[in-house]
């Protein structure tokens, strides 16, 4: 009962009474959550929304340079994969049509050979115009590995027909004194 009566007293006074007032008023504090508070929400809510926007349209804009750097990068490669299938496959077909299955001393190693210009005439027949980066990593990938097996075929008759050669070049005597 005691701070009841000093709370009427108070508010009974001009000074208290404004006090009171005051504190139980709206009012426009942003801090004490008001109404003008209340009515920035949909507002950020809004700039939320922009922002997000704005981030996705930027990222699908990075998205697609990314995209087109890879498909770019792709066609490089498989160009410069084709081209070293053509050179490697050219010599196959020179060592093809200069050697002999008496020219070696692997026989076989033409035939594999052979086989191996066959597949390299599909890989190399085959379009790149077109082909989307993983489709083109792909054929590029398998230009690589056919130009390593026809370089390796080539250097394996040029051994076999250097054996050969080795085995029926007569036999010099060396000269002894005389």
């Amino acid at each position: 009962p005691g701070g009841d009566a000093w709370a009427i007293a108070r508010a009974g006074t001009g000074k208290g009474m404004g006090e009171g007032l005051r504190a139980v008023a709206d009012h426009d504090d942003p801090a004490d959550g008001g109404p003008a508070r209340a009515g920035k929400w949909p507002h950020r809510i809004l700039i939320a929304v922009c922002v997000l926007a704005v981030l996705l349209a930027g990222l699908a804009v990075v998205g697609g340079k990314v995209r087109e750097n890879a498909l770019l990068e792709a066609s490089r490669h498989v160009t410069s994969s084709m081209d070293a299938l053509k050179g490697a496959n050219g010599k196959a077909r020179g060592m093809l049509g200069s050697y002999g299955s008496d020219d070696l001393s692997d026989p076989d190693l033409l035939d594999e050979l052979s086989a191996q210009v066959k597949t390299n005439r599909v890989i190399l027949g085959t379009s790149h115009d077109g082909l989307d980066a993983k489709r083109a990593e792909s054929l590029a990938g398998k230009a690589d590995m056919a130009t390593k097996r026809t370089l390796s075929l080539n250097g394996k008759v040029r051994t076999s027909a250097a054996d050969r050669k080795r085995q029926t070049a007569p036999q010099k005597r060396p000269e002894g004194p005389k």
